[in-house]
């Protein structure tokens, strides 16, 4: 995962101020910062998640695991997933991720 994929840029900051400026007026206590910290939390949350759904899928294929996929695309986790939590790419992964 890249930097830029977890870190909002001033524009996006920008647009968060410029809507919740706009919104003032609905009864929200939060602050401005504590709006574009939520929204920096949420967009780093979603990169995360995708760094392990994109690894999981990798290596499913990789192995030959991807037959399990549903016909809509979706993967059969259950059937792909015990093979790959038993690899050393798995085990170093949960390292960087400080799991």
């Amino acid at each position: 995962m890249k930097a830029e994929d977890t870190v909002m840029t001033g524009k996006e900051i920008d647009r968060v101020v410029n809507t919740f400026s706009q919104m003032a007026g609905y009864n929200d206590a939060r602050t401005i910062e504590q709006v574009v910290a939520e929204t920096q939390a949420e967009i780093s949350f979603k990169a995360g998640i995708k760094e392990i759904v994109d690894f999981i899928a990798s290596q499913a294929r990789r192995s030959g695991a991807d037959k399990y996929y549903n016909a809509d695309g979706t993967m059969q986790l259950r059937a792909i997933f015990c093979p790959i939590i038993f690899t050393d790419e798995w085990q170093s992964k949960l390292k960087e991720w400080g799991c």
